[in-house]
């Protein structure tokens, strides 16, 4: 699908920025041993028949305190929602060769501005628009939330596959998020003067939420050969068994 935006862009070309997400794998540091003693005692039995005034068993050694360190239970949850959460919001960019980043940063977008990068990402824990920068220097890592508000018809932690475009010296950040009413992805819109943000969406109501076909998702703006600006998405009919377009 798509909706004419009635401004115009110049072609950029875009890279794609591929990440990789997954959780952390604990062991255990050092495993008992299986009947292992903890406590050593030397039982010695009275010359005569026991009585209610019997002596208590001795105790010939101190007791052997385990040193174990039992290991917490592995978090399976995604990155961005489990004990990770804190490497996943910020991550670390590896300069050996092209960066990578190693953190949670999902349906990335990139954007060329001037001599930098710019890329955005679906939500983590504590950022609803991730946003890393790449600066011509060789310096750059993770910048913020370049979206911290949400428009109040939109339900948090569910904001997805955000694109950037430049229109005008405005930038303009296209994004899907769960409309509460319905309980559907639909897209919103949120401008800012700066590639980082942060970016405002004062919307009311979705831009676009094609509900009969299960809601809509992934936006992306593309420029046509006569300047004119598109934007493009996909319906969500995965969610409830209906056909995507």
């Amino acid at each position: 699908m798509r909706h004419h935006l009635p401004q115009c862009l110049s072609v950029l070309a875009l890279a794609v920025l591929a990440s990789a997400c997954g959780g952390f794998d604990r062991s255990i540091e050092t495993a008992m041993a299986e009947n292992e003693p903890l406590l050593v005692i030397d039982v010695t039995e009275p010359s005569e028949s026991s009585s209610a005034t019997s002596p208590l068993p001795v105790v010939t050694q101190e007791p052997v305190v385990s040193t174990t360190t039992m290991a917490p239970p592995v978090d399976d949850r995604p990155l961005s929602q489990g004990q990770g959460a804190t490497r996943a919001a910020r991550g670390r960019i590896a300069r050996d060769g092209n960066p990578t980043f190693d953190g949670d940063f999902a349906d990335p977008f990139l954007l060329p501005h001037e001599d930098d990068f710019y890329a955005y990402a679906t939500n983590t824990l504590f950022m609803n628009v991730p946003v890393l920068a790449a600066y011509s220097d060789g310096s750059g890592g993770m910048v913020g939330d370049a979206l911290p508000e949400l428009p109040a018809w939109s339900e948090p932690h569910h904001v997805w596959a955000p694109s950037v475009s430049e229109v005008g010296g405005t930038y303009v950040l296209h994004y899907a998020t769960r409309h509460t009413a319905s309980g559907r992805q639909c897209i919103s819109v949120a401008v800012a003067d700066h590639p980082a943000g942060p970016f405002v969406d004062a919307s009311t109501e979705p831009l676009v939420c094609t509900l009969d076909l299960g809601g809509s998702i992934d936006p992306s703006t593309v420029a046509d050969d006569d300047g004119s600006l598109w934007l493009l998405w996909k319906s969500d009919g995965n969610c409830c068994g209906i056909p995507t377009m």
